[in-house]
């Protein structure tokens, strides 16, 4: 399974938790830690939301290394183009990203709950 990227760059780690993780007082599925440039990916139930979390999570990374942050960009528009870059990637590079992390490590991971 990858463990990092390099957003224009940077070297982005991604750290993997086997918990669901808390940010803010909220749980979420991730989020990509500004000072440390990680993302934290936790617990997912679904293939699907672990691979689209890594991709949006990587779209935050990529809003931080663009200068975008540093304008007047407000988080609720973030989050609007970071979704929308992470649906656009997703859609067209899947098999990569299946390729990059595979489901049979994602199980492993974050084994089915009986």
């Amino acid at each position: 399974m990858k463990k990092s990227f390099t957003v224009l760059g940077q070297k982005v780690k991604i750290k993997f938790h086997k918990r669901v993780l808390e940010l803010n007082g909220s749980l979420v599925y991730g989020y990509y830690d500004l000072d440390l440039k990680e993302i934290h990916i936790g617990h997912h139930f679904t293939y699907q939301s672990f691979l689209e979390t890594i991709v949006h999570e990587l779209g935050h990374s990529l809003c931080q290394r663009s200068g975008l942050r540093q304008t007047s960009l407000t988080k609720d528009i973030e989050e609007m183009v970071v979704d929308n870059y992470s649906k656009l990637i997703f859609e067209l590079f899947k098999p990569q990203l299946e390729k990059w992390f595979p489901e049979k490590d994602f199980l492993k991971l974050y084994p089915p709950q009986k």
